[in-house]
């Protein structure tokens, strides 16, 4: 079940879009955050492979650049299954990624993104 999520400029003042996918396992999410693109998987519980302990255990974040003669997208940081694969070198995206973090952890399990069972009579 896919879910869109509008709303999370209360974390950043900036405009913010997603969508949230439901696996067996938790939900990936796909948007754009502080004009940065994402990719991250969030598990329905915290384990040890994930940063610091929480539930996000995959967070991809590229940046779209443009020159004078052409564009290009540059990973930021990449994490995935309990390690850095590419750490965040400017305090600014250190801080943009602990504010996405923390809100990628406040996100519902999957179970709430499933479509509700109709009642019968």
């Amino acid at each position: 079940m896919k879910k869109i999520i509008k709303n999370m400029n209360e974390i950043s003042g900036e405009d913010v879009f997603a969508i949230a996918y439901a696996v067996s396992d938790g939900i990936w999410v796909n948007g754009f955050f502080n004009h940065h693109a994402f990719e991250a998987k969030v598990n329905d519980s915290a384990d040890r492979y994930s940063i610091d302990n929480g539930r996000v255990s995959y967070l991809s974040i590229t940046a779209k650049y443009y020159t004078e003669y052409d564009s290009f997208n540059a990973s930021v940081a990449r994490y995935s299954d309990g390690e850095w694969l590419m750490r965040p070198n400017k305090f600014e995206d250190k801080k943009m990624i602990d504010t996405l973090v923390s809100y990628l952890e406040r996100l519902p399990r999957h179970k709430e993104f499933e479509p509700e069972q109709k009642q019968t009579a």
